[in-house]
């Protein structure tokens, strides 16, 4: 496989270690109606249907979210084009969409970031309260994050790493090592602790432990301009060869033979 198929098959997987998963002939559903509005946590990936057979995908989708009361929801990552049928078909059925222009990143030279030497970082595997206090009230008080991140940080595949300021938690990072790719995600800084370069920290950290602890390629996508210019400086560079990623969501029950109104609510 190329890193492309390899990035591909990650994003596809990475919901595993903190949802529920179904297979489907067609595909994944991930369920988590304890954290019902995180949407990585609820949606499915239709993967193989194609013809006649993606109606009844659809349908399928839309009967299990719904049956679940979550909002019918699926994820498409692709190279550009291989989702026209399933995007046709996902239209036809009255879902809304929204193109995410996240760009994928791989490390690819060494860090030039001089980090903060008045900091420890170091790895954890249990959410602390004062941590997870930290997590939540930087997301404005929703629990999502915190729960997400209670479901996994103890998984030996997640390298969750803390940066600590006088003894207390001011940011966070993870490695999410699937196999295929190690993805950098849980990039966070206390709301009240921004711009004091605890985030260059960690990722400075981060880069140097995958290099020491990890053989498969790191990778990671951002959309922020500021985030971007960190990750360069660390080493990131933008993965040649472009990338389709959308998001399709049915919001309710439609009322017989009106299209409903759909809201975007990405996470």
């Amino acid at each position: 496989m190329s890193l492309l198929d390899d990035i591909i098959r990650g994003e596809i997987e990475f919901p595993r270690d903190f949802s529920n998963l179904e297979f489907r002939p067609w595909g994944l559903l991930y369920h988590n109606v304890e954290i019902a509005d995180s949407w990585d946590s609820n949606h499915a990936r239709i993967l193989h249907a194609e013809g006649e057979a993606l109606p009844g995908a659809v349908t399928e989708v839309v009967d299990f979210y719904r049956g679940q009361g979550l909002i019918p929801r699926v994820y498409h990552l692709s190279r550009p084009g291989e989702g026209r049928a399933l995007r046709a078909a996902l239209e036809r059925a009255g879902f809304t969409f929204s193109t995410h222009n996240d760009t994928f990143f791989v490390h690819r030279r060494p860090s030039a970031i001089v980090p903060r030497r008045d900091v420890e970082v170091r790895r954890v595997t249990s959410l602390s309260a004062e941590l997870a206090e930290m997590i939540e009230r930087s997301h404005d008080g929703n629990p999502r994050a915190r729960k997400v991140v209670q479901r996994r940080i103890g998984l030996p595949n997640i390298h969750f790493h803390v940066v600590f300021a006088a003894g207390r938690p001011v940011a966070t990072a993870s490695l999410h090592d699937m196999g295929c790719v190690t993805l950098l995600d849980d990039v966070l800084t206390d709301i009240s602790c921004r711009g004091r370069g605890y985030c260059r920290a960690v990722i400075h950290h981060l880069v140097q432990y995958h290099a020491a602890n990890l053989s498969n390629p790191l990778e990671l996508y951002a959309e922020n301009p500021t985030a971007i210019r960190i990750y360069e400086q660390a080493g990131f560079v933008p993965l040649d060869g472009p990338l389709e990623c959308w998001s399709a969501w049915l919001d309710r029950h439609p009322e017989p033979n009106v299209a409903a109104p759909c809201v975007c609510r990405e996470s």
